[in-house]
């Protein structure tokens, strides 16, 4: 897995072409899962199948807060909206926050989008506190 950075204008009306590079990535660095955050505008999250890194994909459906962007046997690209935050703390941590709740969804067997939720979370949560990770991200353990 990977964890970026990214700027929030990249959604901007191109995603056949950035799931064509994230497929190109993967590939090329033989890396199943990419989450790239993207600020504002939430995280991105393009997963490739392999029998190496499995998500089930129960409940991958459109709503409010998630947008599918592709969705084949092949790969799988879902954009999660973050949640409104009203007074931002600190930003230190809350990409380290990120991977935390991801990883944390993924070892518990979660899927997919239940694992950016958790992720995205944790983010949100670390972005309310001037602790790089803080305490209140114990309430995302289940």
């Amino acid at each position: 897995m990977i964890f970026v950075g990214h700027d929030p204008k990249l959604l901007d009306g191109q995603t056949d072409q950035l799931n064509e590079q994230l497929s190109e990535l993967c590939t090329r660095i033989n890396i199943p899962c990419i989450l790239i955050t993207l600020g504002t505008e939430g995280v991105l999250c393009y997963k490739k199948h392999s029998p190496h890194l499995h998500f089930p994909f129960n409940n991958l459906e459109e709503s409010k807060a998630i947008s599918i962007l592709k969705n084949t046997e092949e790969e799988v690209c879902i954009h999660v909206a973050a949640r409104p935050v009203d007074h931002i703390a600190s930003v230190s941590g809350a990409g380290d926050c990120m991977a935390i709740g991801f990883i944390c969804g993924y070892l518990r067997r979660q899927d997919l989008v239940t694992s950016v939720l958790l992720g995205s979370e944790a983010a949100r949560l670390s972005l309310l506190s001037y602790d790089t990770v803080p305490d209140s991200i114990q309430c995302l353990h289940g």
